[in-house]
C-alpha cells in the first residue's frame, strides 16, 4: 500500500520545483500551500480551492487542479472526485505541462501498485512461505 504521508512530501517538493512562470505572486502563494505540512489533506483542498477562485495564470491553475485531485486519489482514495479534478484539468489546458501527469492519473490512479510495477510481487516473498533458494558454493570451495 503507498504511504499517503510520503506521496504527498515528494509530490509537494515536485511541484514546488516545477512552479514557475507564472508570477512571483501567484508562485509564492501556490508554494506556501503546498509547502504548509500541518494542514490537513481537507484544509490543503480548500485553500488550492480559494487560490483557484482568484483565477490565477493557467499554468499555476493545473498545478493546483492536479494536486487537488492528487490529494483525493492518493491521500483519501475518493477516485470519482480526483476524476473530476484531473478532467477539469484537461479541459481547461489540454496540452499544458500537467496534462501528460493528469492524463496518467486518469488511466492509472486505481490500479494496484502490482499493476504498475509488473513482477513486483514475484520478486518479493513473504518470510515462511517458501525456502530461501541457496545456491551451492562456487567450485573448489572446501
Amino acid at each position: 500500500m503507498r504511504n499517503p504521508i510520503t506521496i504527498m512530501s515528494v509530490t509537494t517538493a515536485l511541484l514546488l520545483s516545477a512552479c514557475g512562470g507564472g508570477g512571483g505572486d501567484w508562485d509564492q502563494r501556490l508554494g506556501e500551500i503546498l509547502s504548509n505540512e500541518t494542514d490537513t489533506p481537507e484544509q490543503r483542498i480548500t485553500s488550492l480551492e480559494a487560490y483557484l477562485d482568484d483565477e490565477p495564470p493557467v499554468e499555476l491553475a493545473s498545478e493546483a487542479r492536479f494536486t487537488v485531485g492528487w490529494i483525493y486519489a492518493e491521500t483519501l482514495q475518493q477516485y470519482p472526485e480526483a476524476r473530476r479534478w484531473f478532467q477539469d484539468l484537461l479541459a481547461a489546458d489540454p496540452s499544458g505541462p500537467w496534462s501528460d501527469e493528469a492524463t496518467w492519473m486518469l488511466e492509472n490512479m486505481e490500479k494496484a501498485d502490482s499493476e504498475l510495477l509488473p513482477g513486483l510481487e514475484e520478486q518479493f516473498i513473504p518470510p515462511g512461505t517458501e525456502s530461501p533458494r541457496v545456491d551451492p558454493p562456487p567450485s573448489g570451495s572446501p
